[in-house]
């Protein structure tokens, strides 16, 4: 998300967004976050310096940025969204005993294609699930 924290009204108008505060604010927040956090997360942190946003107005703003693209919402545990300002194409580890959710840059040879079999390929993505070091260091001690 470069350049969004130094001009995001300029940053969310070249997505074709309007720049209203409430995105802004959202804007700022994903932009310090590097933990795929949920939008209840992501409403938190708003809340702290904007009383005024409601967590259905983060979800639209959201789901606003994702169809433009400036972040992807992923699917790394049921029933859960999460929200990735890294657009470009890589993978996610998924922890699953402190939920914990990060990037891997593992190559996977379907991602290079474009299609297979006729069909169009639009988007790859990974999750590898498995215990995070930090649990698995918890654990033998």
């Amino acid at each position: 998300m470069e350049n969004s924290n130094e001009h995001p009204k300029e940053y969310l108008r070249s997505y074709g967004l309007s720049a209203t505060n409430q995105r802004i604010a959202v804007l700022k927040v994903l932009d310090r976050r590097t933990d795929h956090p949920t939008a209840e997360r992501i409403f938190e942190d708003v809340r702290k310096n904007n009383d005024q946003i409601s967590l259905a107005t983060v979800y639209n703003v959201l789901s606003s940025f994702a169809k433009s693209g400036i972040t992807k919402e992923i699917f790394v545990e049921p029933g859960r969204s999460r929200f990735d300002p890294r657009t470009e194409p890589h993978h996610h580890f998924f922890c699953r005993i402190c939920g914990k959710v990060f990037d891997i840059d593992v190559e996977c040879g379907i991602s290079k294609l474009d299609s297979f079999d006729g069909n169009k390929i639009e988007t790859v993505h990974g999750t590898i699930h498995g215990i995070c070091k930090d649990c698995m260091n918890k654990r033998s001690t």
